[in-house]
């Protein structure tokens, strides 16, 4: 176990088989703590710039991670778990080992989110407007001109999951429209409803403009339940960047630009004509995946 920096509490000990077991870590202290075994339930919350780490939870039927702003987390494996859910908040970071055997898995928060590549104050200043009275609508102006640089060059600008349903395994060499994407979660129907697949079942990898996934090595997709109508596989790409400085200049000037362009031209917004600037789209030239 590596060091955490200013440790405030330590508890080596395991937590076996209680009813019901909590850590609450307060603001700017670390703690390490064993494993949370056989629980009926098993919470840890952890306040702004604190650490944790701490060993698997094991065979609980509950198991909850809350992870506050500006915090990390570091823990062993959720194995066979009724439910497992980790919530983390903005510019926390968390690492696990895997969810092994649980009926039901999530993580979910804004962590790896940083929003659009460009703020509200920034297209402001280069529109060299002012006033907040238009704030609402020039946040939609940066999404519509963030949706176009993307559309145009193919690439992700924001970062955010892309789900794709299928109602059979896909075949070999099968792409996925969504370029470099760097997780990927999968369900499928089986006997028992939905299921996640584990991450050691298959792999995934960015192939040209979009992605692909096969089984692992030696391995082969799970047979899929019957089911009369809808999907019976969902395929999660996670893709985009995880900070707004690993957004090209120039797609941020484009959004900038286009955004100037529209609120000079209002016009062109009452005529619900929102199409991209030839001139500026140049700029966009070098980030294009095709011609």
């Amino acid at each position: 176990m590596a060091a955490l920096f200013r440790p405030h509490r330590i508890a080596g000990a395991a937590l076996y088989a209680p009813d019901y077991g909590e850590v609450g870590v307060t603001a700017n202290s670390s703690q390490t703590m064993g494993a949370f075994v056989g629980a009926a339930a098993a919470a840890v919350v952890v306040a702004a710039s604190s650490a944790v780490a701490m060993g698997a939870f094991v065979g609980a039927s509950s198991a909850s991670v809350g992870v506050a702003a500006n915090s990390s987390v570091s823990m062993g494996e959720f194995t066979s778990l009724a439910t497992a859910t980790t919530d983390i908040n903005a510019n926390a970071a968390i690492a696990m080992g895997a969810f092994a055997s649980s009926s039901q898995a999530e993580v979910t928060g804004t962590a790896i989110d940083p929003g659009e590549p460009v703020t509200v104050e920034e297209a402001k200043l280069a529109a060299r407007f002012e006033g907040d009275e238009l704030d609402a609508y020039i946040a939609g102006a940066i999404s519509a001109a963030r949706a176009q640089a993307e559309q145009i060059t193919g690439r992700v600008y924001r970062r955010r999951v892309f789900r794709f349903e299928m109602s059979s395994w896909p075949a070999s060499g099968q792409s996925f429209s969504v370029h470099a994407p760097d997780l990927c979660e999968i369900t499928y129907w089986g006997a028992n409803g939905w299921q996640q697949l584990s991450p050691s079942a298959f792999e995934f990898a960015g192939m040209g403009g979009g992605a692909e996934i096969a089984p692992a090595l030696g391995a082969a997709w799970p047979e899929l339940a019957p089911k009369a109508l809808g999907a019976r596989v969902r395929v999660d790409f996670t893709a985009g960047p995880t900070d707004r400085a690993e957004v090209d200049a120039a797609v941020k000037l484009y959004i900038k630009a286009q955004v100037a362009a529209w609120l000079n031209s209002p016009e062109a917004v009452a005529d619900k004509d929102l199409q991209p600037s030839p001139l500026i789209a140049r700029l966009l030239d070098a980030e294009r995946l095709w011609c």
